[in-house]
């Protein structure tokens, strides 16, 4: 459906609610994905040792289901929603912490029935033209993993490992 709708082959995958069952990288590698999203373990993109698939690290913080979700079906989530000025804060924090160590990657989760209310883009668009100003490459997670790709391809080869 997906591709069909964008006109795009489907090359990355992510977990419903982060998990990553033990065939998933597996079935990646059937399907000759290009990346993988869902594992928290670093804030830099890499390549799986055992498989051709490039992991882009997410972190609950940078997720807006983290600040805005609410269901009256889930009592842990009735509660206010943050307000936008801090989530503004919290994401542009943390992007100033990694942009300062130069070779982090940032994947922000946004959920249209969340970040869709006009507060919440407003203050998107504004953490997009703050991170734009400091130098940030805005693109897909396809883009940033063709280009991890090529860089862990080309340090192999310097080094004779291809």
């Amino acid at each position: 459906v997906l591709e069909k709708m964008t006109g795009e082959k489907i090359v990355g995958y992510r977990g419903p609610l982060d998990l990553l069952p033990n065939c998933a990288l597996d079935l990646m590698k059937q399907r000759k994905y290009l990346y993988c999203s869902t594992l928290k373990d670093c804030d830099w993109a890499y390549v799986h040792e055992k498989y051709p698939i490039v992991e882009l690290p997410t972190e609950p913080a940078l997720d807006d289901l983290s600040y805005f979700y609410f269901s009256y079906a889930d009592e842990a989530t009735i509660t206010c929603s943050y307000p936008v000025d801090y989530v503004y804060e919290f994401w542009k924090d943390n992007f100033d912490e990694l942009a300062n160590e130069n070779d982090k990657i940032m994947v922000l989760k946004l959920h249209p029935q969340l970040i869709g209310r006009s507060s919440r883009i407003r203050m998107l668009e504004h953490c997009i033209a703050y991170m734009k100003a400091n130098g940030a490459w805005i693109t897909t997670c396809k883009n940033v993993a063709e280009y991890v790709k090529e860089f862990y391809v080309q340090k192999a080869e310097e080094r004779g490992n291809l």
